[in-house]
């Protein structure tokens, strides 16, 4: 493999570890790191679609689940220019949200996952609808939580980036993926940051390599005993982050539990209302299986829940941004005082889709590495392994990108690893 891109000196034990993983991948992958506002490192290598193609400097790649960062820092802003309270509740920004006893939920409550509105594979009949934005939010707008406000959190997995982007839309009068364009792509300078992707960047943008064999039954929760059945038309393919067939086959050959026994009896102690189904009803809409995640039409659609088309250094440089205060190059992203509120810890609950405790923020979760947790510092991972962090601490923005990985809907132990060696680097 042909080693791209460059890196300070202190730096280069990450670049180095970033090359070994990339050489042992089957796809590619980009790492990019802001300190003190400063470019520290951009790399890149490996190959950008399943045809051998070489990544090169601009391939943006799709990011699954590091979109909901994107799509949380657009809500900030709206925040931090007096548009809308995290304390308000939804219905006041958006009326027809109120529906199905709704009225109590509050912004705060979306941000930190509390809402209760989690399960897509009830909400939708198929997963291409997640391309349709009105018919996303109209369903949201209509469906009944599943608990009431702020009484447990439960990862909105494919829901979560719709609620935050109708509510973006509703106070600013700008579509998410208009705003992301003109509020933090343009002023940033950005290269590709797009929720919704114009042609242009879809022409150069990474393909997705398919999941190793069995990597998806080893990420799916096993049906416990006495649970209902799975009704006509459901889908037995895998996570809600699928492409081609690869779910129905691993699906076939059954799930082995990796949110069982141990995880299953603590979550119970907790007094969440157990329900292995949940994982499912939350990661895995009715035909997943057949909706191809890195497809023109699927990168083209605004789905800020999955499906945000990036370069690491464009998510390094607006994480580089919050790390120093918010400001960077004279263009502000959030106040330091709005930042102080966000990376507030909002519960320390186990998570009842994902049965970790994930210790949301408002829109991020709390960032940990091979090196344990890193205190202050937030942002968001992704299924197959991408992910982008501010550690403000260290005045460090960290994002990597890339095509190929396992199956966990928060990544896999790249990222984990590239955090914990960025932080031993940002000491030097």
């Amino acid at each position: 493999m042909i080693e791209h891109g460059h890196y300070e000196p202190a730096f280069r034990p990450l670049a180095e570890t970033f090359f070994r993983a990339t050489r042992d991948a089957e796809g590619g992958g980009a790492l990019a790191v802001y300190q003190d506002g400063v470019k520290v490192l951009d790399v890149w290598g490996g190959l950008r679609d399943p045809s051998g193609a070489p990544w090169l400097e601009r391939t943006p790649s799709l990011s699954f689940s590091t979109t909901k960062g994107v799509a949380s820092v657009a809500l900030h802003m709206c925040a931090d220019r007096g548009l809308i309270d995290y304390d308000v509740p939804v219905a006041r920004y958006w009326p027809e949200f109120e529906q199905a006893g709704k009225g109590a939920i509050t912004v705060r409550h979306v941000l930190c996952h509390e809402a209760g509105l989690y399960d897509v594979r009830g909400l939708l009949s198929d997963a291409h609808d997640l391309l349709d934005w009105d018919r996303v939010v109209t369903a949201l707008a209509a469906a009944s939580p599943a608990h009431p406000a702020g009484r447990h959190n439960a990862y909105h997995a494919l829901t979560y980036g719709y609620l935050v982007g109708e509510l973006v839309r509703r106070v600013s009068g700008a579509h998410l993926r208009d705003f992301v364009r003109t509020e933090l792509a343009e002023p940033l300078g950005l290269d590709h940051l797009h929720i919704g992707a114009p042609p242009e960047a879809i022409a150069e943008a990474a393909r997705y390599f398919p999941l190793p064999a069995g990597e998806l039954s080893r990420h799916r929760p096993r049906r416990s005993e006495g649970a209902a059945p799975r009704r006509a038309g459901d889908s037995p393919g895998g996570s809600g982050t699928t492409t081609g067939d690869t779910g129905s086959r691993h699906g076939r050959r059954g799930w082995r539990s990796q949110l069982q026994t141990a995880g299953v009896s603590v979550l119970r102690r907790a007094g969440v209302p157990l329900d292995q189904d949940r994982f499912v009803r939350a990661l895995a809409p009715r035909g997943v299986a057949a909706l191809d995640w890195s497809a023109d039409a699927t990168l083209a659609a605004c789905n800020p829940s999955a499906g945000g088309l990036f370069t690491a250094r464009a998510l390094a440089k607006l994480y580089g941004a919050l790390a120093v205060g918010g400001t960077l190059d004279g263009v502000r992203v959030l106040s330091p005082e709005r930042i102080e509120q966000l990376v507030q810890l909002q519960n320390r609950r186990l998570d009842g889709v994902l049965l970790l405790p994930m210790h949301w923020r408002l829109g991020f979760h709390s960032i940990a590495s091979k090196r344990g947790f890193h205190p202050g510092a937030f942002g968001h991972y992704g299924f197959r392994g991408s992910g982008a962090f501010a550690d403000p601490r260290r005045r460090l923005g960290v994002a990597y990108v890339t095509n190929c990985g396992a199956g966990s809907p928060i990544g896999d132990g790249r990222i984990f690893e590239f955090a914990g060696v960025a932080a031993r680097c940002a000491k030097r």
